[in-house]
């Protein structure tokens, strides 16, 4: 199945899920729901594939509504072809559905998102972060110095 193959499958087996579709530099984009994501997503690792999360990353539009965009970046070995999925979800919802059981590396970028962004996957247990006021990466934390002893020098390497 050729990569054009793949993602006209993709296209007409969610066409009203998909959003917008854009194509930059060979990379194919689709827009799709955030409620839309596990079942999408689940498609695409078993009928096109996908077996490869590359990343997941998020974007903070301040000032825009949809406030958050989550980009799922995929890859599918056997047929060389990479994919994005980009959800737009609104401030107030402020969670989407995890694709963790699908790609389990998906976890450790889920979280990540959720500690720059606030976004944060539905069925993970976070931390309780109720004595801060701010998301992690927006807190102010104190310094704290680290001492550093070299006691070793440079005839000890030898």
């Amino acid at each position: 199945m050729t990569s054009q193959e793949l993602l006209d499958l993709l296209s007409k087996s969610f066409g009203e899920k998909i959003q917008n579709e854009t194509e930059f530099r060979g990379e194919t984009s689709f827009t799709i729901a955030a409620s839309d994501v596990h079942e999408i997503a689940n498609f695409c690792r078993d009928e096109l594939s996908f077996d490869y999360l590359l990343d997941i990353t998020s974007i903070d539009n301040f000032g825009e509504d949809p406030r958050f965009e989550i980009v799922c970046h995929l890859y599918s070995m056997p047929h060389g072809v990479h994919l994005r999925l980009k959800l737009r979800v609104p401030e107030e919802l402020g969670a989407v559905d995890t694709i963790s059981d699908i790609w389990p590396t998906a976890n450790w970028h889920e979280r990540e998102a959720y500690d720059m962004m606030g976004p944060r996957p539905h069925r993970w247990k976070a931390a309780r972060l109720s004595r801060f006021r701010a998301l992690p990466a927006q807190r102010i934390v104190s310094r704290v110095r680290i001492r550093l002893n070299y006691r070793a020098s440079v005839s000890d390497a030898l």
